[in-house]
C-alpha cells in the first residue's frame, strides 16, 4: 500500500464520507443491525473494556458520532473523568450533545482529526472507534493523535476487517456485477501499519471476533442502500426492490 493511497482520497470519495457520516442516520441503522451481532458482548462493551479508563483521567474520542460508545457504557463512567468528544460533523455533535448530556459532564467539539484544536501533551487517552480508514490523512490523523497525548498516554482505536460485508458484497456481485464493492480498504486490520510506527514505539492489537446474522431482508437491502447511493458506488435505489426479493431467494 503506497502512501499516496493512505494520505488522499480523491473528491468523490470525500463527498461519500460526508454524505455518510454528516447526521446520525447511518450511525442509527448500524446501531439496528448490531443486535444481530453473535459477539459473546455487544462490541461497544469490548471497546470500553479494553479502553481501561480511571478516576480523574483526561480522555478524548476522534470522530464521536452520536456518542455511542459513552451511551452503552454509562455505569463505567466515573464523575471526576475529563472527557471531550469531537467530530468534524456540527450534526453529530449535536446529536451526541442531545444524548449523552444527562449521562456526564461532556465536553465538545467540532474538529477535524487531522488538525486537533488542543495543545501538546494533555490526555492520558486518544480514541478513534472506526475513524481511521475514512480521515482524508490518515497519517497526519495519527500524528495529532500522537501530539496531543501526554508521555506514556495510549492511543486506542478500531480497524474494520477486510472480511467486513463480504457476505454483503458477494450478494450484490451475484445480483449485478456492476454493484461491485471493494473490502480492501485503506487502513484495515490486515493492512501494514507503518504510518503508526512512525510516531509510536509500541503497538498491541486486540481482535474482536463476531459474525452479523441479519434475517430481515428489508434491513439488508437498507444496508447496500446505505453504500451504493450513486455517490462514489453505483446507485441501487431504482432497483432495491428487487435486490431485495434476491435476497430473499438466498434467505430460503
Amino acid at each position: 500500500m503506497n502512501t499516496t493511497s493512505l494520505n488522499d482520497i480523491d473528491k468523490k470519495h470525500r463527498k461519500f464520507i460526508k454524505h455518510r457520516f454528516s447526521t446520525p442516520k447511518n450511525l442509527v441503522l448500524l446501531k439496528r443491525i448490531s443486535k444481530y451481532n453473535t459477539g459473546k458482548i455487544p462490541w461497544t462493551q469490548w471497546l470500553f473494556k479494553h479502553l481501561s479508563l480511571t478516576s480523574k483521567m483526561k480522555i478524548l474520542e476522534i470522530g464521536c458520532g452520536n456518542g455511542l460508545l459513552w451511551s452503552e457504557n454509562a455505569d463505567g463512567l466515573q464523575f471526576d473523568m475529563n472527557i471531550i468528544l469531537t467530530d468534524p460533523s456540527i450534526g453529530m455533535v449535536r446529536s451526541a450533545r442531545e444524548v449523552l448530556n444527562m449521562i456526564h459532564q461532556f465536553k465538545f467539539s467540532m474538529t477535524y482529526a487531522e488538525n486537533l484544536s488542543f495543545a501538546d501533551g494533555i490526555f492520558d487517552t486518544v480514541i478513534a472507534n472506526h475513524v481511521l480508514q475514512i480521515v482524508p490523512n490518515i497519517k497526519k490523523a495519527i500524528a495529532e493523535a500522537n501530539r496531543v497525548l501526554k508521555p506514556h498516554g495510549s492511543f486506542i482505536f478500531s480497524l474494520m476487517s477486510n472480511d467486513h460485508y463480504k457476505e454483503l458484497a458477494d450478494v450484490l456481485m451475484e445480483f449485478n456485477p456492476m454493484y461491485v464493492y471493494n473490502l480492501i480498504r485503506r487502513f484495515s486490520l490486515e493492512s501494514e501499519k507503518k504510518e503508526l510506527y512512525m510516531f509510536f514505539s509500541h503497538y498491541d492489537e486486540h481482535v474482536y471476533t463476531s459474525r452479523l446474522e441479519i434475517p430481515d431482508p428489508a434491513l439488508i437491502t437498507s444496508v447496500a442502500l446505505s453504500i451504493f447511493n450513486g455517490i462514489k458506488f453505483p446507485d441501487l435505489r431504482p432497483h432495491a426492490a428487487e435486490f431485495e426479493d434476491h435476497v430473499k431467494s438466498k434467505m430460503r
